[in-house]
């Protein structure tokens, strides 16, 4: 085969790879930044151990092709895996990238890192028409609430019955269905296992559940799709973070002047009311 034709070849095989990631990453949008990146750690501590085992030096090829066949194979496909993750990592990125900038488009996305994004898009898609400029503002006073406390409270039914996350089997999806709840609870519930812990923290928020419930909720998940490492906490908490003073004022940005400034006069009225009745004290 000639040169030209080696590099064609190759061309065509790196095109094939970065649309089979595209398409997985597409289909399961749940599938994290964090998980890929999870993955990679694994994969390269399978590389580097047999690699130390059996003295492997890349540059000299007699060293790879004495590797038993168990053994190439595994280098082999643990390497092409890796390949592809960093593909699939660059593609979520992105999709990070272009959805914060759709519902968010004065945010300054140079300054955030990917667990940071990683979090905006679980925002986006867990809250989303919630997180409108006003609501923004008003998230010390007036955290954002999704689901009702009865739904919460089956939700952590939910929780307990199946311990996992993930998709569910037949006679699962048909228990959950049958109850009393919203589809968009049951879609979060069945289809995007990546917001589950999400409603946790709502429900810590709520009072629903205790911090230490919610960690111990987790630690049951056995599956792929299973919680984020991230600490449980109340989601105003995160949620604080997220749209801190200098975030809000950048996502503020966009906004028309005269709304902006309708809304921060009410802030401020909303604060100085506060405080009037603080400094009363309590009534006897």
């Amino acid at each position: 085969m000639e040169p030209g034709e080696v590099e064609k070849l190759l061309e065509h095989s790196n095109q094939q790879e970065l649309y089979h990631e595209v398409s997985k990453v597409v289909k399961r949008p749940y599938d994290s930044y964090s998980v890929y990146e999870e993955k990679n750690k694994l994969l390269n501590q399978t590389v580097v151990s047999i690699v130390e085992k059996y003295q492997v030096d890349f540059k000299d090829v007699k060293t790879v092709e004495n590797l038993p066949n168990t053994v190439y194979t595994t280098l082999k496909n643990s390497i092409k895996e890796q390949e592809r993750n960093k593909i699939a990592l660059k593609v979520i990125q992105q999709y990070y990238d272009d959805k914060i900038s759709r519902v968010f488009p004065s945010l300054g996305l140079d300054d955030q890192n990917i667990p940071t994004k990683e979090l905006f898009s679980k925002a986006i898609d867990y809250y989303g028409d919630q997180l409108t400029a006003e609501n923004l503002i008003r998230l010390k006073e007036r955290p954002l609430i999704k689901f009702t406390l009865e739904e919460q409270h089956i939700a952590v039914a939910y929780f307990n019955e199946y311990g996992k996350a993930g998709k569910l089997n037949n006679d699962e999806s048909i228990a959950v269905s049958s109850l009393a709840m919203s589809e968009e609870l049951k879609t979060i519930l069945i289809e995007r296992p990546d917001l589950h812990d999400l409603l946790l923290n709502e429900c810590i928020e709520t009072g629903v559940l205790t911090v230490e419930q919610a960690d111990a909720l987790k630690e049951q998940k056995t599956s792929e799709f299973s919680f984020s490492q991230q600490k449980s906490m109340p989601y105003s908490q995160l949620l604080n973070y997220l749209f801190r003073t200098q975030q809000l004022d950048q996502i503020l940005a966009s906004l028309d002047y005269e709304e902006r400034e309708k809304l921060r006069a009410q802030e401020k009225e909303l604060t100085k009311k506060k405080h009037k009745r603080s400094s009363k004290g309590p009534r006897r």
